[in-house]
This record gives structure tokens, C-alpha cells and sequence, in this order.
């Protein structure tokens, strides 16, 4: 776990604990506001997210993470200076992995990180995290190469953009809004028969039952996520 994104809107201890991370061998990025925290994990790729229990726009953590933990499976320690259940139980309940309690030590954070690694490091996609697959269908993100029953599928540029969120996405629901946000980036499109036509066209290609798809399943009125539940017979 080398990449670390650290989201603080207090500018001093955000940038006290960048640069301390970076130099004990991180790759750290730090921003402000969780309203770039998409983009920034989309453009940093992090391994692990230290994030700011609460917001002056009165964000709060719990709110943060379920939001989070509908597109991402990214590691999140919490940080905060409240050190109560009524604080800690509900964003861990959310979905962070890990709370600490400020003021905190460098050493403590590190160590923090290396057990999330080593717990990551247990699951079975752990090996290689950027090759996804699924029944018949292998996504190597790194490579930007899809195969479907080993051969290969030429997907056009949205078309894998979709695939790729998705397959980052290790089975979490993904929304209309994120898949929208993140293809159509120079378009500022809103209308989610964009996403709609293009999961059709997609599933098309992955010779899917459009009535009954297997690889890429609706959650009606909210969104998409990619079947991960499949042995490599595809069932």
C-alpha cells in the first residue's frame, strides 16, 4: 500500500500529514473538499483513503463512506478528534475500515495502513488487483485489455470506460450519476438513457440474455454492478 489520499479541509494538519507520509516512503496526495474525492481517486489510484470525520459544508464521514462504498472497495481510516462510540460506531458501520483518534502519531498512521494491507492482502483478488474477472470474462485495467471465454473483446473507448468502473467496483452498486460523472467527463451529460443505451450495447458484445443479463445486473432506478458471484463456467 505505497499510493495514500488524504482528505482534510484543515490546510495545516493536511499538509503536516502529507508531508509526513511522504517522508516515510508514501506516494500522498491531499485535497480539501470530499467533492473532488472522485476524480482524485480516479486520477491518483490510492491503495488506502485518510479521511476527516466531519466538513464545514456539514458533511459528515457516515455520509461520506456510504457514498464511497457504492462505487469503491478502497480501504478508508477515519480521522477525528471525537474519541466516542456515538462517533466511531456509524461511519465504521458505513464502511471504514479503520478510525483513529487525533492527535495521532506518524508511526501510528503507517502502522494503520500496513495492517490494512496485510488484511487486503488475505482476499483472493489481492495478487492482482487490477485484473478482474468474473465467470468468463477477464478486465486487466493495468493492460486495458478485456477477454471474454479467453478471446479477446474489442470494446469501444465508453463502452470499456463502463466496464472498467464497474470491474473497480468488485460488485458494488455503481449510479447512474457516478457512471455519468466519470464517462461523459466532457460532456456534462445528465440523462441516464445515456448510461442506459450504453450497458445495452455492452452487454450486447458480452453475449448477454438482455432479458435476463449475467455479467452486468441492473439495480432498478439507481444504477448497475458488475456480477462477481460467477465461477469460470459463467454460472
Amino acid at each position: 500500500m505505497n499510493r495514500v489520499l488524504v482528505v482534510d479541509e484543515d490546510d495545516e494538519d493536511r499538509e503536516a500529514l502529507v508531508k509526513a507520509l511522504k517522508n516515510i516512503g508514501y506516494r500522498v496526495l491531499g485535497i480539501r473538499e470530499p467533492d473532488s474525492l472522485a476524480s482524485s481517486i480516479l486520477i491518483h489510484r490510492p491503495d488506502v483513503i485518510l479521511l476527516e470525520m466531519t466538513f464545514d459544508s456539514r458533511l459528515l464521514g457516515v455520509t461520506i463512506c456510504e457514498q464511497l462504498r457504492s462505487w469503491s472497495t478502497i480501504p478508508v481510516i477515519m480521522m477525528s478528534a471525537l474519541n466516542d462510540d456515538a462517533s466511531k460506531v456509524p461511519v465504521l458501520d458505513a464502511g471504514a475500515d479503520d478510525y483513529l483518534v487525533k492527535p495521532f502519531s506518524v508511526p501510528e498512521v503507517g502502522a494503520r495502513i500496513r495492517a490494512i494491507g496485510r488484511r487486503v492482502a488475505q482476499t483472493p483478488s489481492a495478487s492482482n488487483p487490477h485484473v478482474v474477472c468474473t465467470g468468463k470474462l477477464m478486465i486487466d485495467i493495468d493492460m486495458r485489455t478485456v477477454k471474454l471465454d479467453d478471446k479477446p473483446l474489442h470494446l469501444t473507448r465508453k463502452e470499456y470506460a463502463l466496464l472498467k468502473v464497474l470491474a473497480e467496483a468488485q460488485g458494488h452498486l455503481v449510479t447512474y450519476e457516478r457512471l455519468l460523472a466519470t464517462i461523459w467527463t466532457d460532456e456534462n451529460a445528465t440523462e441516464r438513457r445515456k448510461v442506459r443505451a450504453l450497458v445495452m450495447q455492452l452487454r450486447q458484445k458480452l453475449n448477454e440474455d438482455l432479458n435476463n443479463p449475467l455479467y452486468v445486473l441492473t439495480e432498478a432506478g439507481v444504477g448497475y454492478r458488475l456480477n462477481m458471484e460467477l465461477d469460470n463456467t459463467g454460472t
